[in-house]
């Protein structure tokens, strides 16, 4: 006699503190991050030498053309220009170079050589693309990219919260990026400046810092008194 088939066991709702988690955060609650810096790559290298090379041709150039007691060497002008080009080439191969980058609660940024940030929320970002070995963001007129080859760790992390923070921007990307789940250097961030911004479920004028509200899942920002029940942005839980 035939046995008859066991019926497959349906699975079960999660239960417990994710099922009922809300991502209503205050403004002064903590937030972090995690900052990356890039391998050794040869264009940074390449730039320390050419400028530190280019200084003191031009250093010598200058003697020789204009401070030399016995008057200008004949190969003064050729030493100056020789250091201003190899400064100038230095200085563009520098800018080309990969930067620090950060991954956290603010999103995701990179840092420039004047001590400034190309940062994007979560929020911002409208699309999330992976092509010839490099993961970037986009969104708000900006742009974030991650080098793999260079930021492997950086990367893989930024992948991993847009999946779940985002996860309907970073679904078009199937790549598996893997790196170490404690590279990086943690950073606190400090509060948000939220006054002057405008609730995104009302756009009521948020007039005061304590009148502020965060989705802790992308960073949007909503009025205490006009906050929705999910986020506008990633549809999170608030209330």
């Amino acid at each position: 006699m035939q046995k008859p088939k066991a019926k497959k066991r349906r699975a079960e709702p999660k239960t417990g503190a994710s099922k009922n988690e809300t991502f209503l955060r205050e403004r002064s609650d903590r937030r972090t991050e995690r900052r990356f810096v890039p391998k050794t790559q040869p264009l940074a290298l390449a730039s320390v030498l050419l400028t530190s090379g280019g200084s003191l041709f031009a250093g010598a150039g200058v003697y020789a053309q204009f401070i030399r007691a016995a008057g200008p060497h004949p190969y003064g002008v050729y030493l100056l220009v020789a250091g201003l080009l190899c400064v100038g080439l230095g200085i563009i191969l520098g800018g080309r170079a990969v930067h620090p980058a950060r991954v956290g609660d603010a999103g995701v940024a990179v840092e420039r050589g004047d001590g400034t940030f190309e940062r994007l929320g979560w929020f911002e970002i409208d699309a999330v693309r992976f092509a010839e070995g490099t993961l970037s963001f986009s969104g708000a007129g900006k742009l974030v990219p991650f080098v793999v080859e260079l930021q492997p760790d950086a990367a893989a992390l930024a992948l991993k919260q847009a999946r779940e923070r985002i996860p309907a921007h970073a679904e078009g990307v199937t790549e598996k990026l893997t790196g170490s789940p404690d590279a990086g250097t943690e950073v606190v961030l400090e509060e948000p400046q939220l006054a002057g911004l405008r609730c995104a479920a009302s756009d009521r004028l948020i007039s005061f810092e304590a009148d502020a509200r965060l989705c802790g899942r992308c960073g949007q920002a909503y009025h205490r008194e006009e906050v929705p029940k999910h986020c506008k942005s990633c549809d999170a839980r608030l209330l």
